[in-house]
């Protein structure tokens, strides 16, 4: 920068004063290039990104339309919302000024920055040329993001009213929208609406229904969506697979659910962590759980990276089994694990198994476990610990009673042979109590 002043204020001798623009313009473009490498780089923070938007308008860096674009992209992947609508700014400067792929690249970012109404203000923006589908898909996908099923719904009605066709990805952002705020209906009649529409639905789309039909016991709809996208001749992935699986296995339909995991072996698709933890816990919500047990040991032989899910699932096979043996084996497993350190849920499915065994030591050595790694029992916890309580009450109180019943049995039998009632013949030789005779031991 100091060169460039120099240049301005101008040097006298012709070589070095080209030279020192020459210096200028590499110094600027390393400077630019720096900047742009920064800015697209994924695992550059919002501050950074920011600084480094900064520093590009601030230094006059950006001049083409497809400079500013590209830098407002950059911006909206790293969910720097504010230098995007810096950027936008000076798109509208200009003289062509911004179009609907800057504004759905501004709109990206602010949904990324969870800036919903600034992005739903962008869209409805008087001084914008008219948003097109772009612009409305990234608000769509925006509202997904936060489950705002209502104004993606509207906002695919005021695409219709404007005279916009909505194309696969927003149907699919808005049936995505209705997952995350539990409205499985109005996704499935999202995906009707699509095919309505002479839309060719891909596999994001299918996905998302798929895992729509998780509520409200719609597995049979979810099974009818993943043969309609065989027919159609679409291959699913493993996580279309995994989502089917979900939705059978919440609703309890853990045979379907083994029989597309054998279909996913079947095809080579090699399951995730997410599908035999859906097949553990199916199977020991149907009271198999030693299939379950089965399963985790398949899962133990392909070497797949565990979690803390997945133990809490294996987990709350044990308690369906009140196998609290290898409760404590698997929290003292997951312990040892890197990145599986076991939560709350997990110590209470290990003392559902102890209290179903009725081993309430065990039990309360739990709950000191929980007490010494400063984890909080939850209600849950708490209501198995007063019962562990009052079950060693129980027992300590059943323990004198027995101590104090065999020392009565004990006293009425030294008592009994003295007042010779017993109803059995004993001769004195015979017993140790018998009293002498005044004939003396010679007798």
């Amino acid at each position: 920068l100091r060169l460039r002043d120099g240049c301005s204020k101008g040097s006298r001798v012709g070589p070095l004063r080209g030279a020192a623009c020459r210096l200028v313009i590499c110094a600027m473009a390393a400077r630019k290039e720096a900047l742009f490498a920064l800015l697209q780089n994924r695992t550059t923070g919002h501050r950074q990104a920011w600084q480094a938007a900064a520093q590009l308008l601030g230094n006059n860096l950006l001049h083409s339309r497809q400079e500013l674009l590209s830098a407002l992209r950059a911006s909206g992947r790293r969910g720097a919302w504010d230098c995007a609508l810096a950027l936008l700014e000076r798109l509208r400067m200009v003289n062509a000024g911004p179009d609907d792929a800057c504004y759905a690249a501004a709109v990206r970012a602010c949904g990324e920055g969870r800036r919903l109404g600034i992005a739903i203000r962008l869209l409805r923006d008087a001084d914008s040329p008219r948003a097109g589908n772009a612009s409305f898909g990234a608000a769509i996908a925006a509202c997904a993001a936060q489950g705002e099923w209502e104004l993606s719904l509207a906002l695919l009605t005021e695409m219709h009213s404007a005279a916009l066709r909505p194309d696969v990805p927003a149907y699919s952002s808005a049936m995505s929208a209705c997952h995350r705020a539990v409205k499985p209906r109005w996704a499935l009649r999202l995906m009707q609406q699509l095919k309505e529409d002479r839309l060719q639905p891909d596999i994001i789309a299918h996905g998302a229904a798929i895992s729509a039909c998780e509520v409200g016991r719609k597995w049979p709809i979810g099974l009818w969506l993943l043969e309609s996208m065989q027919t159609a001749g679409m291959a699913p992935n493993v996580v279309i697979y995994s989502s089917a699986m979900s939705a059978c296995g919440k609703g309890h339909s853990w045979r379907n659910v083994l029989h597309l995991l054998l279909e996913m072996q079947n095809r080579c698709i090699s399951p995730n962590i997410v599908s035999y933890s859906t097949v553990i816990s199916s199977l020991s919500k149907g009271s198999h759980w030693e299939r379950a047990f089965n399963i985790w040991c398949e899962l133990r032989e392909r070497r797949l990276r565990l979690n803390r899910v997945s133990y809490g699932t294996v987990l709350g096979a044990c308690a369906e089994g009140s196998r609290w043996e290898h409760a404590l084996n698997l929290l003292a497993e997951a312990w040892c694990d890197e990145g599986s350190c076991p939560d709350v849920r997990c110590y209470t499915a290990a003392l559902s198994a102890c209290e179903r065994a009725r081993s309430w030591q065990h039990a309360a050595a739990l709950l000191e476990d929980m007490r010494a790694r400063r984890l909080r029992p939850d209600i849950i916890c708490a209501s198995i610990a007063q019962r562990a309580q009052r079950a060693a009450r129980r027992s300590e109180q059943h323990g004198r009673r027995s101590r104090a019943g065999a020392g009565g049995r004990l006293r009425t039998a030294v008592r009994e042979p003295v007042g010779g009632c017993t109803g059995v013949e004993q001769s004195e030789e015979e017993s140790p109590w018998a009293p002498l005779d005044s004939s003396g031991p010679g007798r």
